[in-house]
């Protein structure tokens, strides 16, 4: 009844586990993990369940280990997998649009922002072989992005405080190296933020 972002980075660190050393114990693990957050109707707990952290860890988690493990899974796994994905995005896609101006859609110095984002970014890439969908999700975080790199502090600190920097950073990194892998764009040289 409480948080399950333990979900998304149990999926992400057992799949790169098998992704690099191709011992099927991980992939098995990885896959228990995966099959019980796919059963599961919503994604949260009580307050803004499907669009805020639980779902975005669990999405992100969810998103990369697909994208890592899909060619191994055999197709009705994959399927499913797909079709999660693509409901857990659409959920919070549609409420950051309905949202704009208010709450985490928009407060760019905050971690929800960079962590829910990174969640529709991840589901993006991982599914841009589906076309013009999943491009939306990836546009969206690439600009709200582009407005966070942009206000973040030059010298490297949060504006919530040192336990949330811990907390936080580590999703700006994240984005900011998909965003470097997979568009060429790269806020390590460009962002006074991450340089300091």
């Amino acid at each position: 009844k409480e948080s399950t972002t333990y979900f998304g980075l149990a999926i992400a660190n057992l799949s790169l586990a098998y992704l690099l050393t191709k011992q099927i114990h991980y992939y098995d693990e990885a896959m228990r993990w995966i099959k019980c957050v796919v059963k599961y109707e919503h994604w949260g707990n009580a307050h803004l369940v499907d669009v805020d952290l639980s779902a975005a860890w669990i999405l992100f988690g969810l998103s990369i280990g697909y994208d890592w493990l899909k060619d191994d899974m055999d197709e009705a796994d994959r399927k499913t997998v797909e079709q999660k994905i693509l409901l857990q995005s659409r959920r919070m896609y549609q409420y950051k649009i309905k949202t704009v101006g208010e709450g985490w859609s928009t407060n760019y110095w905050q971690n929800h922002n960079w962590i829910n984002h990174n969640g529709l970014a991840t589901a993006g890439y991982a599914l841009s072989y589906l076309g013009e969908e999943p491009a939306l999700w990836t546009k969206c975080a690439k600009d709200n992005f582009s407005v966070v790199f942009d206000v973040l502090a030059n010298d490297g600190s949060d504006y919530e405080g040192v336990a949330y920097w811990r907390y936080g950073v580590m999703w700006l990194f994240i984005y900011a190296h998909l965003l470097k892998e997979r568009e060429g764009i790269d806020y390590f040289k460009t962002s006074s933020f991450l340089k300091n």
